[in-house]
């Protein structure tokens, strides 16, 4: 189910038992990203509160790396919270942003001269705080750039 973020105007529940739930939402000012769904729709399905945060950190977390300064307006999480090896070894779940076009979007994170298709958006929990506090990191760079 897509939770919208910004601009409310509809929710879509697909389930009668979902009619008898309480939804709590919250919405992010500074956010253009105005949709955030998951890749697959069983993802935390037992586990609303974690998937609904998931989502919400999604969509912060896109004002704060510069995903949204570069133009995001959608984003799709794959996966659920996970640990890297070597490249960001903090707990996070993978996103995909997309601009106004639907066309996916390619980014340069600047700390470490590395391109990125997706990116790992970090877990709100302790350890993780610094994280969080890295502004506009990523820039958009084109698809060609990516590749090369």
């Amino acid at each position: 189910m897509p939770l919208l973020l910004n601009n409310l105007r509809n929710i879509t529940l697909r389930s009668v038992d979902a009619l008898f739930k309480t939804v709590t939402m919250r919405l992010i000012q500074d956010s253009p990203i105005s949709t955030a769904t998951w890749a697959n729709p069983d993802t935390y399905k037992r586990q609303p509160e974690v998937r609904q945060q998931a989502l919400v950190s999604l969509a912060e977390y896109s004002g704060i790396c510069g995903a949204d300064e570069a133009g995001a307006v959608t984003a799709e999480a794959a996966g659920g919270y996970h640990e890297g090896t070597s490249i960001d070894p903090w707990s996070h779940i993978t996103g995909t942003f997309y601009d106004k076009d639907k066309k996916q979007m390619y980014f340069h994170r600047k700390s470490d001269n590395t391109h990125w298709d997706r990116l790992h958006i970090p877990e709100r929990k302790p350890g993780n705080e610094k994280i969080w506090e890295t502004r506009g990191d990523y820039s958009r760079i084109t698809e060609a750039e990516f590749e090369a």
